[in-house]
C-alpha cells in the first residue's frame, strides 16, 4: 500500500478589499491612494461608514472610537471650521493606516494654552500625516481612545511635533488618568 501525501487544508481568511489594500499598503511603507469624491457628504456617508460604524485599533491594541460629530473638526477649515478641506478629506483613508501602522511615532499631546505637554492625548505621526487622539480608561481601567482630528503635516510641523513633545507610553498615560479620576472622585 502506498501512502499519499496529501497538502493540509489551509483556512481561507476572509477580509474586505479595502482593509487587505489598506494593510498591503501599510506593510509596503505606503498609504492608500487619495479618495475622491463629489461632494463633502460623500465624504461624511464615507467617514460615518468606514470608521463610527467600524471597530478600529491601534497598533498597540486601543480601541478608537469615531463620533460623528469629529468629522467637522477633521476635514473643515479657518478659525471658525467653515470652509470644507478637501485637501483633507482626500487623506481619509489615511487616519486607518496611521493608526495600524507599526512604523507610526506616538507622542504626548500637547496643550497649545498652557504650553504643556497632555498625557490624555497621543499624537499619531506616520510619515506626513497626524492623528491626534483623546485618551481615557473604560471601567475595566483600559485605554479607550476617541479621534478628535486630523491632518497632513508639512516637515515643520513633523519637526515641531517630534522636538516638543516626548514619546508616548502606556503606562505614564495610564497613571495619569487613574490620577485624574481619584481626584474628580475626591472633589465630589
Amino acid at each position: 500500500m502506498v501512502a499519499t501525501l496529501l497538502p493540509k487544508r489551509v483556512p481561507t481568511l476572509k477580509i474586505d478589499h479595502r482593509s487587505a489594500q489598506d494593510f498591503r499598503a501599510t506593510l509596503a511603507g505606503d498609504k492608500p491612494a487619495f479618495v475622491c469624491y463629489g461632494s463633502e457628504g460623500d465624504y461624511r456617508d464615507h467617514y460615518i461608514r468606514e470608521y463610527c460604524q467600524q471597530e478600529i485599533y491601534t497598533s498597540d491594541q486601543i480601541r478608537v472610537h469615531f463620533s460623528p460629530n469629529a468629522f467637522k473638526h477633521a476635514f473643515y477649515e479657518g478659525s471658525d471650521k467653515t470652509r470644507f478641506a478637501e485637501n483633507r478629506a482626500k487623506r481619509i483613508d489615511w487616519i486607518r493606516t496611521t493608526l495600524a501602522s507599526p512604523d507610526a511615532h506616538h507622542y504626548i499631546g500637547w496643550d497649545n494654552q498652557t504650553c504643556s505637554e497632555r498625557y490624555d492625548r497621543r499624537v499619531e505621526l506616520y510619515k506626513d500625516f497626524v492623528v491626534v487622539l483623546a485618551l481615557k480608561l473604560d471601567k475595566q481601567q483600559l485605554l479607550k481612545a476617541e479621534f478628535l482630528t486630523c491632518f497632513p503635516a508639512s516637515s515643520k510641523t513633523r519637526e515641531k511635533i517630534s522636538g516638543r513633545s516626548s514619546s508616548w507610553r502606556k503606562d505614564l498615560a495610564i497613571d495619569f488618568l487613574r490620577e485624574r479620576r481619584k481626584k474628580k472622585r475626591r472633589k465630589r
